[in-house]
């Protein structure tokens, strides 16, 4: 018993251990998210800002990653009050809350399903984007980087900021991709439909947008479930 206690014991510490650790990277990535909406700053601010939000998508079920995502937005929406980026209305707020839960809902389900895409969950961003300059945010969260460099400025020129954002996401989440392959490549086949081997190739097919594994059906869950 006293074995079996311990191991309980060990088990819940890592619960805990591990929320605590997302609940610090979604209050570190949102206080950089918003100073990216706030401020000139690098668009490479912005991307580590969107990080914990895609790395909560890849590791946890679709209601764990809806809530992490809503508490992201919160703390985001504080913050750009603080500051007076954004109005404090309950409205507003509400936006700020539910676009990014709303997406990381949408991104979770179909990482569970078809594979962790970051072509699909930057395409997906578009629509946060567009929530958050109708709710106060006209240049979007990376107001800023389209000044950094003529290419930034072009691309917003061009293709609107709105893009911006989405080259944000895809590189973020791709990051995600790319360090999930070293810090998981050590389980089981059985996880995730691939001999280890092969997980530099899972990893490319992934990052341009080629979710699904031709190798497992569609209705296969292949993103390894971190939480209940």
């Amino acid at each position: 018993m006293a074995g079996t206690w311990d191991s309980a014991s060990r088990v819940r510490f890592g619960r805990v251990l591990r929320g605590l650790a997302t609940a610090a990277s979604l209050a570190a990535g949102a206080q950089l998210s918003a100073y990216s909406a706030a401020a000139h700053v690098p668009l490479v601010i912005g991307i580590i800002g969107l990080f914990p939000l895609f790395v909560a998508i890849r590791v946890y079920r679709t209601r764990i990653a809806s809530l992490c995502a809503a508490a992201w937005g919160l703390l985001l929406f504080v913050q750009l009050v603080r500051w007076g980026s954004v109005e404090p209305t309950l409205s507003t707020a509400l936006v700020f809350v539910a676009a990014p839960a709303c997406h990381a809902a949408l991104g979770a389900w179909l990482t569970r399903w078809v594979g962790f895409s970051p072509l699909v969950l930057g395409v997906t961003w578009f629509g946060v984007e567009f929530s958050l300059s109708a709710a106060g945010l006209p240049r979007g969260l990376f107001s800023g980087a389209p000044e950094e460099t003529a290419i930034l400025g072009a691309i917003a020129h061009g293709l609107g900021v709105v893009f911006v954002g989405f080259l944000a996401a895809y590189v973020s989440a791709t990051l995600v991709c790319a360090i999930g392959v070293v810090t998981l490549a050590g389980a089981p086949a059985r996880v995730f439909g691939r001999a280890a081997g092969n997980h530099v190739t899972a990893s490319v097919s992934q990052i341009i947008g080629f979710a699904q594994d031709p190798d497992r059906r569609v209705r296969q869950p292949r993103a390894p479930p971190a939480s209940r």
